[in-house]
């Protein structure tokens, strides 16, 4: 017998999906347990293992492959707890970050309601400080001709100072014109593992080798900011896994549809965003296709974000700016549009007017909605939902 197992990680719950013989199906569910999401994983498993009426090992031995989709690099975002990250650049473009796209910058992923007061739009705040941004004496120009050696002591002396006095554990390199020519950033690279191995490098060759520089250098700090994030989650997963028996490939959702292994996708965080809700965009096609229907929309409920992918005319769209919270980034990615009002998003009153704000916080799994029963205490639209289901007739 060949299973397949598909585990995706919610902000609320995680959900397995046990593919048996290609045929049957059997389906786990557990809550999520941030920030160790891998345990959630295994308490989702053993939920479908119990379905089966087996334990996890005899579950796993069974298993040719198993793949994975997760938010843990949009929890990061989010939550603002990815690593401190330091940015390297080419001197005289250390304000690429703070200037974004002018103007553009000040209303890039605001929503409806907010674009409607300009005068209150601001700049995002970037993942990287002035203070934690250095620009180094170098130059390449567009032709990939080398104007200006790189400076190789100057690039020893701010990597010490961001690992050491600003205590950085990832660091983001982004160099004008490096998608043409990559040697200077690449020797950068190499000098900050020589100097610290265990700190977590992005460079931008690697991660988006494409003209824009804003877009470029913000991509590259994003895949900084959430790779440790990632290379940790990933070890613990393979780790837990392999404890319980499975000896087979773990393959990660890429938010441009595809799939890594889990050595890979650790080194490309960025591609993970989205990821779970990009799969169920697939699967919608898929099963568009097979029952003839060309046009849909596939709609995902989360706990956190609502999330809608159009297909039109069997096709996938993929994004045309692609944008994570307020921040632009340059790699491929099936466009899926999220709204803050999950089931566990928590309801607010604005100051002054008293009117209703719903998210961005959620409750999370743990407490989770009021109505849960597990200690929470503020209210979510779900507990919204289930008072006016109760107390108004026919509301839904």
């Amino acid at each position: 017998m060949s299973l397949v197992i598909s585990t995706d990680v919610g902000g609320t719950c995680t959900d397995t999906v046990i593919v048996e013989n290609g045929q049957s199906i059997t389906i786990g569910k557990a809550l999520s347990t941030p920030p160790n999401f891998a345990e959630g994983v295994i308490d989702s498993i053993k939920s479908a293992a119990e379905a089966l009426d087996c334990g996890l090992p005899e579950l796993f031995s069974k298993t040719s492959l198993f793949t994975h989709g997760c938010t843990v690099v949009d929890n990061a975002m989010f939550e603002r707890s990815g690593s401190l990250t330091g940015l390297i650049t080419t001197a005289g473009f250390e304000d690429t970050l703070h200037v974004t796209r002018g103007a553009y910058g000040r209303w890039s992923g605001l929503s409806e309601e907010g674009l409607k007061h300009p005068v209150a739009t601001d700049k995002p705040t970037p993942l990287v400080s002035m203070e934690r941004t250095r620009g180094i004496p170098e130059r390449i120009d567009y032709k990939g001709e080398i104007i200006r050696e790189l400076d190789e002591i100057a690039v020893r002396s701010v990597v010490e100072s961001l690992i050491s006095k600003h205590n950085c554990d990832a660091i983001a390199v982004c160099l004008l014109w490096s998608f043409n020519e990559n040697r200077h950033e690449q020797r950068i690279g190499e000098i900050i593992r020589e100097i610290s191995p265990d700190t977590y490098v992005s460079l931008s060759n690697e991660i988006a080798p494409v003209p824009g520089e804003y877009e470029r250098t913000s991509t590259t700090v994003i895949n900084a900011y959430a790779g440790r994030v990632v290379n940790d989650y990933l070890t613990e997963l393979q780790n837990l896994l392999s404890e319980n028996g499975y000896k087979g490939p773990l393959l990660v959702m890429q938010g441009y549809g595809g799939l890594l292994p889990a050595e890979e996708a650790a080194d490309r965080a960025v591609n993970m965003l989205e990821c779970g809700p990009v799969a169920g965009v697939i699967g919608s096609k898929f099963l568009g296709d097979l029952m003839q229907d060309r046009d849909i929309i596939a709609a995902d409920m989360g706990g956190t974000t609502f999330k809608v992918g159009i297909i039109q005319n069997s096709e996938l769209e993929y994004a045309r700016e692609p944008l994570i919270d307020r921040f632009h980034y340059a790699v491929p990615k099936i466009d899926v549009v999220s709204i803050g009002a999950g089931g566990g998003s928590l309801i607010s009153l604005e100051a002054g007017t008293g009117v209703p704000i719903v998210g961005p916080r959620s409750a999370g799994a743990r407490p989770g909605p009021i109505c849960y029963g597990q200690g929470g205490e503020e209210p979510t639209l779900t507990d919204v939902l289930l008072l006016l289901a109760t107390s108004i007739p026919n509301a839904f």
